[in-house]
């Protein structure tokens, strides 16, 4: 033990990470969270707070022009090749990150460029970005970076300099060369995976011959966005994934273009919804329907199936009409809906295996929408449990979006929730009495609808500053209580009580954009969430929406009995269409009676590292599987949500959607060697085919 404690003595080093914020800055004591990639292992999610400083004259963090400088004592990692960096604002904090340096304790000095903003209201609206490693102008008596070099807009990184590479041998040496071994982890923490061979194309040619490479060996190949996915599509340890973050458009290309009839749109997979609702509110053209989450990429949600909200509104893959998309033979090909409808259906939702998608063409709303937003609060015995209720008031509006943020009816008085500041406080606070007589049905339900409104006039731009102070102190409560909730479980209600009321203070009715209106919420990335999704069909009754809902109230009461609060963030519920995609979970829609009102996702939210999330979503699935209604249709999961809880997994999508499924691999075996398989990983291969060594069904 001894020997063992003197080794890791010796493995234990300090890393000095330097930040420099540039001088256009606006984001004093923004979160800021790093991750260092190094050859060796990796340092994930370290919070750059005042603990951790070294500049103790400084009042602020990340003021403007100003550099700070950090602690941090770690297991050895190796060569540092990468640095994400993730800014968590709690507010209107427009971080201008200029580099970051960062010196070991052997002295070596590692540069990772930025020059730009980790904003979602400048830039492309990112605000978490990987940091590659750059060239170093170093003082050689300071140690200190006195010059910074511009990356190259458009430059070769990996395409082929007179590399010899033309067999297996030859191809896994480059890979291993070339590529950037880092320790994966995504942006809830459900997914990690060590030893993950990483590459950052600037351009459509490297992600071209990285594939060509790749193909001469046994390696596969994923790619990821945002990193806001939670099930296990990334790629598996030791094979190759692309990150698309630094990818830009061809020379003749831009990232986002609007065609002259401004009815189609073609954006590329690495551009943020951020980056595209900035282009709609400046040329007045609409999605009819989007993700609430503006950070999220266009590749990530499209090639997913993800969905919006509204009457008769299908799902983002839906609207596609072209995709550009690299092959498994490193071939850059058109597929376009007019060409072919059917095939169209099958690689609109993709969810990454007919190879990397570049750009995708969509079709959008050519005029500007102004819309009335209204939010209403009603309890749950009239709403989520009466079934009539329940219908009149989705089908009275266009657009009706459900939230339930459990325990807001415990009893807790105004005053005390309003003190309710610190960890004491909350404490503090008569949680067991409050819980005694406490029934999941007297909880208010959160209903907010859409409606359009011509010729309404938009409220000022003084509005959206006003209702961005009201999200920056949701979201800064929510961050203070991540940690204290994790830890102190019991405390979840008086918390979820707090946030609930904090949520009706908010405007009840307001004219605005329709981008607006659907990217209503702010800072949603300041704290990181678990998050299960399920497509239901809705009958004309809406019985088995009532019955899914139960489903979950139910089992938050049983579990509160036992002293135990596995789900601290909420349900929600969103009405829309059906879809035609054949691999997307709103195709159930199809089998409902209903004229506009076709589908229903219903998801489950808490906090990440909640202590019994697990089982709690098993209980779930396993109660939300039964559920077919009238026709005996069974819900489809959301492909971008977390899945592994959901029992016999590949048996019940084959059982309920397995004539798409087959669909969807016709169509794959006409565009890509299923013997090859070169964009499958274990957990695709596990849902699509028999075995990994059997693609015959």
């Amino acid at each position: 033990h001894g020997a063992q404690r003197k080794r890791l003595q010796i493995l234990k080093m300090s890393y000095i990470v330097r930040v420099l914020t540039g001088p256009q800055s606006q984001a004093e004591d923004t979160i800021v969270f790093i991750s260092l990639q190094g050859t060796k292992g990796a340092i994930l999610h370290f919070q750059l707070d005042k603990k951790h400083s070294l500049k103790h004259d400084h009042k602020h963090l990340f003021e403007a022009g100003k550099e700070d400088a950090f602690r941090i004592d770690h297991d050895l990692i190796g060569q540092i090749n990468v640095v994400q960096v993730d800014n968590r604002p709690t507010r209107d904090q427009d971080w201008f990150l200029e580099f970051i340096t960062v010196e070991d304790a052997s002295g070596t000095l590692y540069q990772f460029p930025c020059h730009n903003w980790l904003s979602a209201n400048n830039g492309d609206g990112r605000e978490a970005r990987s940091l590659l490693r750059g060239p170093l102008s170093i003082d050689p008596v300071s140690k200190r970076v006195f010059h910074q070099q511009q990356p190259e807009p458009y430059m070769y990184m990996y395409k082929d300099k007179g590399e010899s590479v033309h067999d297996e041998r030859s191809a896994l040496d480059w890979l291993e060369e070339r590529g950037t071994k880092i320790f994966f982890q995504n942006w809830a923490g459900n997914i990690t995976q060590p030893h993950v061979l990483a590459f950052y194309p600037n351009c459509i040619e490297d992600i071209q011959y990285i594939v060509k490479v790749t193909a001469l060996t046994p390696k596969t190949i994923r790619t990821c966005g945002a990193r806001h996915t939670w099930s296990m599509l990334y790629a598996d340890s030791y094979q190759v994934l692309i990150d698309p973050e630094h990818l830009e458009p061809k020379p003749k290309d831009k990232r986002v273009m609007l065609s002259a009839d401004n009815k189609q749109v073609t954006i590329m997979s690495n551009v943020t919804v951020s980056e595209v609702m900035k282009m709609e509110l400046g040329k007045k053209f609409n999605f009819m329907f989007n993700v609430i989450l503006d950070s999220v990429t266009y590749g990530g949600t499209v090639n997913t199936g993800c969905h919006g909200v509204g009457k008769g509104c299908p799902a983002l893959c839906d609207l596609v009409e072209e995709l550009q998309v690299v092959n498994d033979k490193g071939e850059l090909v058109t597929y376009r809906k007019k060409d072919d409808e059917d095939f169209m259906n099958a690689v609109s939702t993709n969810l990454g295996l007919f190879g990397f998608v570049y750009n995708m063409t969509l079709n959008v709303h050519p005029k500007e929408c102004i819309v009335e937003s209204t939010n209403d609060f009603q309890p749950i015995r009239s709403t989520l449990a009466s079934p009539a209720n329940l219908k009149r008031l989705v089908e009275d509006h266009w657009s009706t979006e459900i939230f339930w943020f459990p325990y807001n009816s415990i009893g807790l008085s105004r005053d005390d929730m309003e003190k309710a500041k610190t960890e004491e406080d909350f404490q503090a606070l008569p949680i067991k009495e409050c819980m005694e007589n406490w029934d999941p049905l007297n909880d208010d339900c959160w209903l907010k609808f859409v409606d359009f409104k011509p010729g309404g006039h938009p409220v000022p731009s003084s509005y959206y500053k006003w209702q961005k102070r009201l999200d920056s102190i949701g979201s800064l409560g929510m961050a203070i209580a991540h940690l204290f909730i994790v830890n102190h479980p019991s405390c979840t209600p008086c918390y979820c009580a707090v946030a609930n009321f904090m949520l009706k203070k908010q405007q009840s009715s307001v004219v605005q954009q329709l981008p607006h209106a659907i990217h209503y919420r702010k800072f949603v990335s300041t704290v990181p969430v678990y998050d299960m999704e399920f497509a239901f069909v809705v009958d004309d009754d809406y019985e088995n929406v009532s019955e899914a809902c139960k489903v979950v109230y139910e089992a938050v009461k049983e579990h509160s009995k036992k002293d135990s609060y596995p789900m601290n963030v909420c349900l929600e519920m969103r009405f829309m269409g059906a879809s035609d995609s054949l691999l997307c979970p709103a195709v159930v829609g199809k089998h409902s009676p209903n004229k506009e009102v076709k589908t229903i996702y219903i998801e489950v939210l808490t906090m990440s590292r909640t202590p019994g999330w697990k089982d709690f979503c098993k209980e779930i699935a396993e109660k939300w599987c039964k559920i077919g209604g009238k026709k005996n249709v069974k819900p489809l999961i959301h492909w971008a949500k977390e899945m592994t809880e959901v029992p016999n997994l590949r048996e019940y999508l084959w059982e309920n959607n397995g004539d798409n499924m087959k669909k969807f691999l016709h169509h794959l075996s006409q565009k890509v060697d299923m013997k090859r398989r070169l964009f499958f990983n274990k957990f695709l291969t596990s849902i699509f085919l028999d075995s990994p060594s059997d693609s015959s069904s």
